[in-house]
Order: C-alpha cells, then structure tokens, then sequence
C-alpha cells in the first residue's frame, strides 16, 4: 500500500481529482491536478516532506505544466482516500464535496461499529482504527504548523510479484525469508502433487523445532484432495452415495482431536441433511467444502494423520524432480499444501539499507543514496561518537569486512592504516559464518565450491 499525499494551496482550482474507491490507475496517471503559481522545488520545499531517500521518488509523482501541478499514481487500485481541512472557505467546492462524502462515511461506520456494545470502552475498541481526526476542522498541522488549505492522501494498493529478499509466513506465524526465485520452466514437481511452489529449508524446521509445519502440509494435502478424491468415486459409479459420505465421516473420525469428536458431530449433522440428490450435485459441482480447525491446545498424533491419508491413498511424502539438476531426489520427501501470506516485508523497499551499489573506497563504506544503489553508512559524528567511547572495534565491523574472516580483515584494516584506502576484497576467506553456509547448503543436498 503506497501512500500518496499533497497539500493544495489555498484559494486554488482544481481541474482534475480522482473520487472514487477501487478504481484501478496507471502509473504516472494523475490523481490531482491544480493550479500553481510558481515552480516546482518551491512546492516541494514548502508544502512536502522530502528526505533524501525519498527526494527523487517523491519528485517522479509530482509534475508541473503550464502552471499546473500533477500529482501521480505509482499505479494500482485506489484503497482509501483521506482529507484534513482547517478551513472550508478557501478550498476548491469539489474537495468540500468529496470532504462531506467521506466525514459522512465515517460517521455511519462509527455509529455501525458501535452499536454492538453499551459498553463505552468497547465502543472506543470498535471504531479504533477510524481516522475521524478528518472530521475536525481547524487542528491540523504540517510541519508542526497549521496548513492552509487541504491536505489530500491516497492510498494505493499494488500488487508486488515476490522476489528475494520477501518475507513469507504461514498462517499461524512460521514465517521465513524468500532466498531464491526459480523461473516457471524450471519448477519442480512432485510425483503426487505436481508443481511445488515453495520449498521450506530443514535448518529453519529442524533448527526451531516447528514440526508442526509438518503435519499442517500433510493435512492441507488430505483436505484440499478429498473433494477431488469424492468425486473420482461419484463418478466411477463402484460407490454408493452412502459409502462416499461414510468415507468423510472415517477422515473425521480419526483425525478430529476434540475429546468430545464435536467436529465429526457437526460434519454427520451436515451429512445428514442433504439428501442423495443434492449431497452428489455439490461434489460434481465443486461446492463441498470440507474443512478442519485445530483448536489451540489441540494437538492430533502423526499416526493419525498417516492413517487418514492411507484410507484416502494419498501419498504423503514423494519423490520431487529438480528440471536444473534433471533428476529425482533419491528418497521421498514430505510435500502438502499449506496457506502462505506475503508480509509487509518487500525487500525492494529496504534496498537503500542493503544494496549491490558501490563502495566509498576511503572507508569501503556503501555509497549514500537509493539513486546510487547506495546502502547503510554512518555519517562523522556518528564516528566521533563511537569514538568517543573507545569503541573502535565497532568501526572495524561497520566499514570492513565481517569479523570472523581474520585474515581478510587484517589486510583490510592494515590497508587502511598504511595507505588511506583499501580494496574490499570480492571473496572473503574461509570463516565461521562461510562454514555455517555450507552445512545449510549441504543440508538441502546442495554442493558447494
């Protein structure tokens, strides 16, 4: 979700501005377009809070033509839209408009969410994250003083393909870092499954003892074929109506962790309700939907799981088939199904702290600014500070090589000392951190050189 902001001078007109919820732009497309006196830098300098990270992207989404400021779309769906006004006598009517608009949106979403509870603080808890500061006038401020005219946010939301560097995380919270993207030709398969999507490094399993990710693939992979395994027996004609929801009411039977079975309760109750007719239309139509929730505190035994996939014949590790080494792996694997979320976690967005840009070759510190790929530096006082406390060591980790590469760093720093500058070397030598790369390569079945 990008966040796109202007503040429009008092007493202005404008000519064009986007209204709507969840219409798609274009990138570079305009979103605001109004009248300026004046030029650009001085917009910018007086009504916009430029850093100089985020200068350059900020002066791409303005632009001025025949004393007209663009304000532009980075490109997507327009989420949200936010306006503050102090004083409504000297904006354009069409923002006052839109203003009423949305301060009238706001008032019936508080009234709706509140009206559940008499409770005052549940109240509060429900409207929450409500920005109603939009309804105020006269008590916002830019720059900690109080703007004339109208300040106008939207929010765009994009959709990002994944790349790495991305955080990813399953439902409830294993979470892990994108390290590798594999073009499409060359995606892996499995023997039962077919295409796997996402493979999960066994240091991150093993070394945070979370096998329970284990069994969530393995029951994503029982659920997510059962309705496809139904209605193979549906229309085989060998089974009978009864057999099909006899075989549901086995799957649940033996994995619902419940002490009281409540979950194969409820799914006979449902069973029983449809008739023959229209229990065989929802399979064929793709409409039965058979879920399962692990209640917190509720845990089903591997041994169950392996036994409801056997009745199902659904093969829970296979052999899986690498395109770039074209070969198979030499034993089975676990392979299923499970939920993935993208986190607001996008490694473009962090790429001015760690990036691929150049060096400073007096420091071997990385190049400041997003224009020149440039990464994390420290500035002089922040030097003196360090220095201040005696604490030179910490200089040497921050503008050489890592600490555990000795031999590297020795000829780094020697450099630095004789001659004012160094080389910082492309290959690093054999060191702590090197070695813990090669057991996690070779623990994937990877070899290293």
């Amino acid at each position: 979700m990008n966040e796109i902001s202007a503040i429009i001078p008092p007493n202005t007109k404008i000519s064009k501005l986007i209204k709507q919820i969840g219409i798609i732009t274009k990138p570079g497309e305009s979103l605001i377009e109004f009248s300026y006196v004046g030029d650009l830098e001085e917009y910018i300098d007086k009504y916009n809070i430029i850093d100089e990270e985020s200068e350059e992207d900020e002066i791409a989404l303005l632009n001025l033509v025949n004393n007209s400021i663009k304000v532009k779309s980075t490109g997507g769906e327009v989420a949200q839209i936010r306006i503050y006004i102090n004083n409504k006598n000297d904006v354009d009517p069409i923002v006052v408009e839109l203003w009423n608009d949305i301060t009238k949106d706001l008032k019936q979403r508080q009234k709706l969410y509140s009206s559940h509870s008499n409770d005052p603080k549940d109240k509060l808890k429900a409207i929450d994250n409500l920005d109603m500061s939009q309804i105020r006038l006269s008590v916002h401020k830019h720059r900690g003083v109080k703007f004339e005219g109208a300040k106008i946010s939207y929010f765009i939301k994009k959709t990002k393909n994944v790349q790495e560097g991305d955080k990813l995380a399953n439902r409830y919270g294993a979470k892990g870092i994108i390290t590798k993207v594999i073009k499409k030709d060359n995606m892996p398969y499995g023997e039962f499954t077919g295409p796997i999507e996402i493979f999960l490094s066994p240091i991150s399993i093993l070394g945070r003892k979370n096998l329970a990710v284990i069994k969530e693939i393995y029951l994503g992979k029982i659920f997510f074929n059962l309705p496809k395994i139904l209605k193979n027996k549906l229309n085989s004609k060998t089974s009978t109506t009864k057999s099909i929801k006899d075989l549901i009411i086995s799957v649940y039977d033996i994995l619902d962790p419940t002490p009281n079975k409540k979950y194969l309760k409820s799914v006979k109750n449902k069973l029983a309700s449809l008739s023959d007719t229209k229990f065989r239309n929802v399979i064929n139509d793709n409409k039965l939907k058979l879920n399962f929730i692990i209640e917190p505190f509720n845990g089903i035994d591997m041994v169950n799981i392996k036994s409801a996939a056997e009745i199902l014949n659904i093969e829970l590790d296979e052999k899986v088939y690498i395109p770039e080494l074209n070969s198979w792996t030499k034993t089975k694997v676990p392979v299923g199904i499970s939920y993935y979320n993208s986190l607001e976690f996008f490694s473009e967005d962090s790429e001015s702290l760690r990036a691929t840009g150049g060096y400073v070759s007096l420091t071997g510190q990385p190049q400041k600014g997003r224009s020149k790929m440039g990464g994390q530096s420290i500035g002089a006082m922040d030097i003196y500070d360090i220095l201040t406390y005696d604490a030179s060591n910490i200089l040497d980790e921050f503008m050489t090589v890592r600490s555990d590469d000795f031999s590297s760093k020795r000829i780094v720093t020697t450099d630095i000392i004789q001659n004012g500058n160094t080389e910082i070397p492309k290959v690093t030598g054999d060191a702590g951190t090197q070695n813990l790369y090669n057991i996690h390569m070779t623990a994937m079945g990877l070899k290293t050189e």
